[in-house]
C-alpha cells in the first residue's frame, strides 16, 4: 500500500506530499553543505515525490471518469 492510499481526498493527498518536499527541502540544504548521505535522502525524496504525483494524478483522473464530468 503506498503512503497516499490511506487519503480519500486530493487535498490531504498534496498535504502529506508537501512533507515528502519540506523534508527534501531541509535534505538539500545539508547536503548543499557538504553532507553526501543528505544527497541521498533527496535523490530518495524525488522518487518518492514521483510516485506521489503520479497517484494523485490517477486518482484524479478515475474519479473524474466516475463522475462522468470533462474534468474541468
Amino acid at each position: 500500500m503506498g503512503r497516499l492510499e490511506k487519503y480519500d481526498t486530493v487535498e490531504a493527498m498534496v498535504d502529506a506530499a508537501i512533507d515528502t518536499w519540506t523534508g527534501m527541502l531541509r535534505d538539500s540544504d545539508k547536503f548543499d553543505k557538504g553532507n553526501k548521505a543528505a544527497g541521498r535522502r533527496v535523490r530518495k525524496a524525488l522518487q518518492v515525490a514521483k510516485k506521489e504525483a503520479d497517484h494523485i494524478r490517477k486518482f484524479i483522473t478515475a474519479k473524474t471518469k466516475r463522475v462522468g464530468g470533462d474534468g474541468g
